[in-house]
C-alpha cells in the first residue's frame, strides 16, 4: 500500500449521516479489517450516525474493540441484519403515539434513546465500554453551543465542566449525538444531579468544582458542532494533533455527509426552509475543517487519510460500482429507517472502495 499504517495508532473520526453514514464507515472499517489493522484503533470519535455505528460495533463485539477477523465474520453481518431489519424511526414514531410517550412529545430525543435500548438490545452504561480505544461521543450543547461529549464515562465540555457519567446508559448518549433540532430534539440532563469540575487554568491539571449555569442543558446532534467528529483530535487553527491525544499519529477522517444540493428556496415558515439553512451552516463549517486537514496531509506525510462518500474516484475506471448505484448512495436520505440490502451493500462497498484507492 503507498500509505503505510501497519504499524500505526489510528484514530478515526466518524461522520453523521444517519444510516448512510452507518453502512459508508462500515466499508471502512470493511477496508482497515482486511487490512489487518483494525486492532490498532486507539482512538474514535463520533457524531450522530458514527455514534450510532459505533454504538453497535461495541454492542455486537461484546462491549469490546474487535479485530478484523472477528468484524468480517461475527461484527459486520450482524450490523447488516440490524440496519436492514428494523428501523429505528419507524419504532420511534409508533412508540410516540403511544400514551406513555405523550409527556415526551418535545422531548423526542428520549424516545430515540428508548427505542435504541429496545430494538436494539443496548442495555450497558458508559463504564461497561472499554478505555482502549477511547470513544468520544459528540454532542452539541444548546446552552453554550461548545461541543458536549462522553467519554470514559465521564461527560461535559469545557465551560459547563465535567462530571462522572459512569451510569449514563450507552443508549441515551448515542441518542443524544443523534438528536438533530428538527425532527427529534435535544436530551434534556439536570445538572443538579451530577457534580462539575473543570481545570483552574487551561492544563494546569487542577480542578475545581464548579456550580451550574443552568438548572438543565440540552444536547443536540453534535453535527451542529463538527459534522466530521474531527475536533476531539485535530486543531483547525493550528492544523495538527491536538498535544492532550495520546497514542495517535495516523488520523482517518471518514465522511459520510449529505452533499450540498443546488434547489429552489422553500416557502417560508415551514421546517424544510429552516432545515436547508441549517445544512448552509453545516455545509461551510465542513467544507473549512476539510481545507485544514487536506493542508495537514500535505505538511504532514502519512499522517491520515480523508475518506469521502463524494470522493470522484468512486467515478474512476478503477470503481466497480454502477454510476446509478454511486449518486443512490451519495444521495441516500439522512435518516434512522430500515435499509435495503442493496442499500446497505453499495454503501459499505462505496465506504471500502474509497478507503481501498485512498491508501495506494
Amino acid at each position: 500500500m503507498g500509505v503505510s499504517f501497519a504499524d500505526k495508532k489510528l484514530g478515526l473520526s466518524l461522520s453523521g449521516g444517519g444510516v448512510r453514514a452507518m453502512a459508508f464507515h462500515a466499508g471502512v472499517l470493511k477496508f482497515l479489517a482486511k487490512n489487518e489493522v483494525l486492532k490498532n484503533v486507539t482512538n474514535i470519535s463520533s457524531v450522530s450516525g458514527g455514534s450510532l455505528f459505533t454504538g453497535l460495533v461495541f454492542h455486537n463485539a461484546g462491549y469490546k474493540w474487535p479485530d478484523g477477523k472477528a468484524y468480517l465474520i461475527h461484527v459486520l453481518p450482524k450490523i447488516r441484519r440490524m440496519l436492514t431489519t428494523t428501523s429505528i424511526q419507524t419504532e420511534g414514531i409508533r412508540s410516540l403515539f403511544t400514551p406513555e410517550n405523550w409527556k415526551n412529545f418535545l422531548h423526542r430525543g428520549e424516545i430515540v434513546a428508548d427505542t435504541i435500548e429496545e430494538l436494539w438490545g443496548i442495555h450497558t452504561t458508559l463504564k461497561d465500554l472499554p478505555t482502549k480505544p477511547a470513544w468520544a461521543i459528540n454532542g452539541t450543547n444548546g446552552e453554550n453551543g461548545r461541543r458536549f461529549r462522553f467519554k470514559n464515562a465521564t461527560m461535559g465540555d469545557y465551560k459547563t465542566g465535567y462530571t462522572d457519567a459512569s451510569d449514563f446508559k450507552l443508549a441515551k448518549a448515542m441518542a443524544v449525538s443523534a438528536a438533530f433540532p428538527i425532527g427529534i430534539g435535544p436530551i434534556e440532563i439536570t445538572t443538579g444531579n451530577y457534580v462539575w469540575e473543570r481545570e483552574t487554568a487551561w492544563g494546569s491539571g487542577v480542578k475545581e468544582t464548579v456550580p451550574p449555569v443552568y438548572e438543565s442543558i440540552h444536547i443536540y446532534d453534535g453535527g451542529l458542532y463538527d459534522n466530521l467528529g474531527s475536533e476531539a483530535f485535530y486543531e483547525v487553527g493550528e492544523q495538527k494533533i491536538k498535544p492532550h491525544v495520546k497514542d495517535l499519529d495516523f488520523l482517518i477522517i471518514s465522511d459520510a455527509g449529505l452533499p450540498f444540493r443546488d434547489t429552489a428556496l422553500i416557502k417560508p415558515f415551514s421546517l424544510d426552509r429552516a432545515a436547508k439553512l441549517v445544512s448552509i451552516l453545516m455545509d461551510q463549517d465542513r467544507s473549512l475543517r476539510v481545507r485544514s486537514f487536506m493542508n495537514y496531509l500535505k505538511n504532514n506525510e502519512n499522517a491520515g487519510m480523508y475518506l469521502s462518500l463524494s470522493d470522484q474516484v468512486l467515478e474512476s475506471a478503477k470503481s466497480t460500482i454502477p454510476p446509478a448505484d454511486i449518486a443512490t448512495a451519495r444521495y441516500y436520505p439522512t435518516t434512522l429507517d430500515q435499509m435495503t440490502e442493496r442499500d446497505f451493500d453499495t454503501l459499505v462497498e462505496c465506504g471500502y472502495q474509497v478507503a481501498a484507492f485512498n491508501s495506494k
